[in-house]
C-alpha cells in the first residue's frame, strides 16, 4: 500500500485545494491509500476500494483483488 500526504488549505475564500506539496499556510493533513497491484484496500472487511482519502491511516490494510464475501452466521473473508 502506498500512503501520501495531502494537504488541504483555503486559498481563497471557500476555494479549497488538496495538494500532495505542503503550503506555507495553515493546512489540515490527511492521506491518500493506494492499493498495490492486484490488491484491495479496506478497513472493515466488508467495503474495499483501490484508492481513498482518508483522516488516519489506522485500521486500513490491503487484500487480494479477488476477495469476496460470503455471508452466512459468521463473515468471512477470502483470498484468492
Amino acid at each position: 500500500m502506498i500512503v501520501k500526504e495531502l494537504y488541504c488549505y483555503e486559498r481563497e475564500t471557500d476555494k479549497i485545494t488538496v495538494s500532495t506539496e505542503k503550503p506555507d499556510c495553515e493546512y489540515i493533513l490527511r492521506y491518500r491509500l493506494i492499493a498495490d497491484d492486484e490488491k484491495q484496500l479496506t478497513q472493515d472487511g466488508i467495503n474495499f476500494t483501490t484508492c481513498i482519502d482518508v483522516e488516519s491511516t489506522d485500521d486500513w490494510y490491503e487484500v487480494g483483488e479477488k476477495s469476496t464475501l460470503v455471508l452466512s452466521d459468521e463473515i468471512l473473508l477470502e483470498d484468492n
